[in-house]
């Protein structure tokens, strides 16, 4: 199965939650993250999240890109 040890928020605008089980083979399982634009102003961002887990590469790295237009 596949084991999430981790979830790395690259700031403290971001909060993250990881599966608390293992996923077994076939199954699904859910990383979340998510940003508080509020504690930026206007514009566009990038925030990395690095995910520790048993796998290949580790870790993971997701970039989240997005705009905050008001």
């Amino acid at each position: 199965p596949m084991v999430v040890s981790d979830v790395e928020a690259g700031c403290s605008c971001t909060s993250t939650s990881k599966p608390d089980a293992p996923i077994k083979p076939g199954d699904s399982g859910y990383v979340e993250a998510t940003i508080d634009t509020g504690k930026f102003g206007i514009g566009k961002f990038s925030r990395d999240v690095r995910i520790i887990a048993n796998t290949t590469p580790s870790p993971l790295v997701i970039s989240m890109q997005g705009e905050v237009i008001q």
